[in-house]
């Protein structure tokens, strides 16, 4: 019997299966092959590939590579690899990284106001950086710790709180924006996989710094309404050495802040820049960058390219072969298909904005309707439990038809925080009023 598995510690998630487990044997994609692992079969015979036995561990990247030329997948066995094929992302998290657990300490309405605080302190910090290399005065590096260490005890306390303010705030996209939206999703990222706090403060610091190198591009190229030539698309592919040359001159920056940086547009695949790298050759950090960076800017207003929906957008992460899969799908279970601030269309035709997320069930959140079925603004948004629901007299429960991108219907989700919107729960979803 094959059971569609996705190895993570706890309670089971619904998942994109990748790999499949037999009762002995692992049947892996070559795509997901990692050194330490044991080759006992392939789905092809042995003769017809350059291996002369018949079982072995990998232990050479030029064995991997391969494997994925010649094969689709391969079985591994467990029990004579060197690595823990059974624990959470043991394909993936170096082992050098000591997990940790995490649980939600406020409630997202009562973790809403810090996290407000410590968005608008942080857009006010890089603004100020961005201000001073354009000046070519002195950076204050110190200025943009203390910021990641506020947005980092928001993330650890509640992360649906500043993933709902910096996805409603920063719906346009410019570097300040742009960079507190990467560093709100690495955290929540970091947060869910279980790094340490050190860890984490290291990611925050390479969302907010990892479009900085920017500041040195010419406006016209990044405002561009159009495709780039590949002279223009040469010059700012240079943003990523620049970024590291403005960095690389402070000492309290930690290597792992700088390669990440530096490796946020390289690819899994080989195809990304400035160096091309390959598979395990890019960090785990540069890899996790990359992710976010890319769900950013898709989810943004962009110049060159339209807005698609957060769901869309992590299919596509997905459905390509520019990003590790079993990283994206740790990435779509810790910030959920339908993130804090997202924009969705329910079954009754009304357009919701997510809230927070039901831990047991992530595709039945929290959420604010804003619309009548027609699309037409409510005068008072209504607070649904999308698990939870009491009668509304209506025939069936409310579901989640589809995603929405950020501008759908001429909304403006920047308008709608809980405490800032007046918010109307009806009787009807009251559990006093069931009865």
């Amino acid at each position: 019997m094959t059971v569609s598995v996705r190895y993570h510690l706890g309670e089971p998630h619904e998942t994109i299966g990748a790999i499949a487990m037999s009762t002995r044997y692992i049947k892996v994609s070559t795509s997901h092959l990692r050194l330490g692992m044991f080759v006992t079969d392939l789905d092809r015979p042995w003769l017809d590939t350059p291996f002369p036995i018949q079982g072995f561990l990998l232990e050479d990247k030029d064995d991997l590579r391969t494997l994925e030329r010649f094969c689709q997948h391969v079985y591994i066995d467990p029990l004579r690899s060197t690595v823990d094929l059974t624990s959470r992302m043991a394909l993936v998290i170096p082992s050098n990284i000591k997990l940790t657990t995490y649980v939600d300490k406020a409630p997202v309405e009562e973790e809403l106001p810090r996290a407000r605080e410590a968005y608008v302190r942080t857009k006010e910090v890089i603004q100020e950086l961005i201000c001073d290399i354009q000046t070519d005065s002195d950076l204050h590096i110190e200025h943009v710790d203390a910021v990641v260490n506020h947005i980092v005890d928001s993330v650890i306390s509640n992360p649906d709180a500043l993933m709902w303010v910096a996805l409603l705030r920063g719906a346009h996209n410019n570097v300040y924006t742009h960079g507190i939206r990467v560093s709100v999703y690495l955290l929540v990222f970091g947060r869910y996989l279980g790094f340490p706090i050190s860890e984490l403060h290291n990611l925050g610091m390479i969302g907010l710094l990892l479009d900085i190198g920017k500041t040195k591009t010419p406006r016209e190229l990044l405002s561009k309404n159009g495709k780039l030539t590949a002279e223009e698309f040469e010059e700012v592919m240079r943003h990523v050495q620049h970024g590291v040359e403005i960095l690389s001159g402070f000492t309290t920056i930690h290597p792992e802040v700088l390669n990440g940086i530096a490796q946020h547009h390289e690819r899994f695949n080989g195809r990304g820049y400035p160096k091309g790298l390959f598979g395990d050759d890019i960090g785990i950090s540069g890899q996790m960058a990359g992710i976010a960076d890319c769900f950013a800017a898709l989810t943004s207003h962009r110049p060159y390219g339209n807005t698609i929906s957060p769901s869309d957008a992590l299919l596509q992460l997905y459905s390509g072969d520019y990003f590790h899969r079993p990283l994206v799908e740790q990435f779509v279970q810790a910030i959920g298909a339908f993130p804090a601030g997202t924009l969705v269309e329910l079954s009754s035709g009304e357009v919701a904005v997510v809230v927070r997320h039901n831990r047991v069930r992530r595709l039945q959140p929290n959420v604010l309707l804003v619309t009548d079925a027609n699309k037409q603004l409510l005068e008072r948004p209504v607070a649904i439990d999308l698990m939870n629901q009491y009668p509304l007299g209506r025939r069936e429960p409310l579901r989640i038809r589809c995603g929405l991108p950020a501008d759908a219907y001429g909304i403006d989700t920047s308008a709608y925080y809980i405490g800032r919107s007046p918010v109307e729960a009806p009787r009807s979803l009251l559990p006093d009023a069931a009865a």
